[in-house]
């Protein structure tokens, strides 16, 4: 693999190669992907292995306050940005992905709040 591929000119990591390797840590070989919201506006996917629960989320356009039977669901549950960064507070969802990670029962409540119209 060429050394250009992941690393800009004096060894920094292109964005692309942050993303992707947190997509991966976040995921892990998962176990099973469970589509959770595939039509938007707030789209997202879960994956599931070992009794362990990610969600990811985004829009495809504008930033979007989260709805009321989400906002209420944010407790014991940590959420990461697409390059691993802490995000810690949760008012809005845009186009950038947003890793949802915790407590299986409050992952999956979470998620079940983002299929409710």
């Amino acid at each position: 693999v060429p050394f250009d591929m992941f690393f800009q000119y004096g060894g920094v990591p292109l964005k692309f190669f942050v993303a992707s390797n947190m997509f991966a840590w976040m995921t892990q070989p998962a176990a099973k992907v469970v589509p959770v919201n595939e039509v938007g506006p707030i789209f997202a996917y879960g994956f599931e292995r070992d009794g362990k629960q990610v969600l990811i989320f985004w829009t495809d356009d504008e930033k979007r306050p989260l709805p009321d039977a989400v906002a209420g669901r944010l407790g014991g549950i940590s959420f990461y940005n697409m390059m691993g960064g802490a995000v810690k507070e949760m008012a809005s969802v845009g186009v950038e992905p947003v890793y949802a990670t915790g407590d299986p029962e409050k992952v999956k409540a979470l998620a079940d709040a983002l299929t409710s119209k």
